[in-house]
């Protein structure tokens, strides 16, 4: 799985069930981010957009697993 897919899945999966709104992943900085060791997100709010920087753990962005 390629990182963008990981990242994907992770915001899907791990970070979605604790937002009220929908999330998605800023695929433009998806890689400079991942690099620094966080995500960058867009949050949903209905008529405007939020982002936010999220934490990553380590392992999802060296090994290429989710855990």
């Amino acid at each position: 799985m390629d990182l963008i897919s990981r990242l994907e899945a992770y915001v899907k999966e791990e970070l979605q069930p604790n937002y009220t709104y929908p999330i998605g992943l800023v695929h433009t900085k998806a890689f400079e981010e991942a690099g620094k060791g966080r995500l960058y997100i867009w949050i949903d709010k209905g008529v405007t957009f939020d982002h936010k920087f999220i934490d990553l753990p380590e392992k999802l962005y060296t090994s290429g697993k989710i855990s």
